[in-house]
């Protein structure tokens, strides 16, 4: 969120206001849902969509990084994108396996 409002002039430039606030609300409640998935319903496919979401999100922000297209500060963008992977392994450790195994 603090991406969005940081590169809000960025991102009113690439496309319509209303355009990207459907966007931003989808990406955050998409996320958001699938987290309270994982963390309250201790659902595993849950979790494998988080790291699917995950792998597929990667390398469009690499290219962007690459490109230099990256909305907001370049270093906050590269913090978020490695606690997301550092949350996600987290996931995998084995008292994670453990209480996921205790849910659905």
């Amino acid at each position: 969120m603090v991406q969005a409002v940081v590169g809000w002039d960025e991102l009113a430039r690439r496309g319509s206001a209303a355009a990207m606030l459907t966007l931003l609300a989808l990406s955050l409640g998409t996320l958001a849902g699938v987290a309270l998935l994982v963390s309250r319903g201790r659902s595993r496919g849950a979790k494998w969509l988080l790291l699917m979401l995950l792998l597929l999100g990667l390398p469009m922000f690499f290219i962007s990084l690459g490109r230099g297209t990256i909305v907001g500060w370049g270093l906050l963008a590269v913090l978020q994108a490695s606690l997301q992977v550092g949350s996600i392994a987290l996931l995998f450790t084995p008292s994670a396996r453990e209480w996921l195994g205790k849910g659905s």
